[in-house]
Order: structure tokens, then sequence, then C-alpha cells
């Protein structure tokens, strides 16, 4: 196994993970602008995730739908945080906190990965952050 696939392989489950809580969260949040976010926000997970699987699919990388055991755990442990955390505001914390994690770790990952698919995932962290940036705005208005 190469570091592109290693990697690549870790987003995924990333990404995977992600769509999972934000469908979790989804469940937990009432009708209005921010479930509509909140979905808007989940779709870009969904991009990234095909944009991972056509890049894995195209150097000939198993695809799959898999989270792995720190993904089980961490759905696990927001499932249970749901029950307690069901407010609008707390949710979005919660969303906040989960999309640092995962911007922490894919750039932690960035450098592992060959030059030709460094831009595609140079191009992810950035939306990620951008998501990041529009969740600290819906946080203040909260």
């Amino acid at each position: 196994m190469n570091n592109d696939e290693i990697y690549l392989t870790k987003m995924l489950r990333g990404e995977n993970m992600g769509i999972n809580l934000y469908n979790k969260y989804l469940k937990k949040i009432p009708e209005g602008k921010y479930k509509i976010e909140i979905e808007k926000f989940k779709n870009e997970h969904i991009r990234h995730r095909t944009r991972l699987q056509n890049i894995m699919q195209s150097r000939d990388i198993e695809v799959s739908s898999e989270v792995g055991i720190q993904g089980k755990m961490t759905e696990l442990m927001t499932s249970v945080k749901l029950m307690f955390k069901n407010e609008p505001k707390l949710i979005m914390k919660e969303l906040y906190k989960g999309e640092m994690t995962g911007v922490k770790y894919s750039e932690k990952y960035l450098s592992e990965f060959s030059e030709s698919i460094r831009p595609d995932i140079e191009k992810i962290i950035k939306e990620d952050k951008e998501r990041i940036s529009k969740l600290d705005k819906i946080l203040k208005t909260l």
C-alpha cells in the first residue's frame, strides 16, 4: 500500500463519517434556516466523498463506504451526546468541533500525498475551511 492509497482511504473514511454524523444532527434540528444550512454542509461532504472516490478509482484503489473503528466510536458518542444536546446552538457547536477535527487531520495528511494528488486535497481542505467559517458565523448569530 502506498501513501496515496493509505491517506485517500483515511480521508474517505472521514467523509463517510461526516455524512453519517450530519444525518444524525439533521434528525435533531428543527425545520428552518439552520437545518437548510446543515443539509448544504452535508451535501459538501457528499461531493468531497465523490471526488475522493473518483481519484481512488482512477488509480485502481479500492473504494469503501466504511468509517473504521474510530468512526464507529465517534458516531456512537455523537448519538449519546445528542440525547442531551439537541438545541440548535449546541448542535452547531458540535458540528464546528467535528469540522475542525476533520480539517486538522486533512492538513496533517496533506504532506503524505504525491504531488499529483495534492492539489485536489488542498481544494477539499480549502472548502472545509470555508464551511468552518460559515459555521462560525452561524454560531455568532445564535
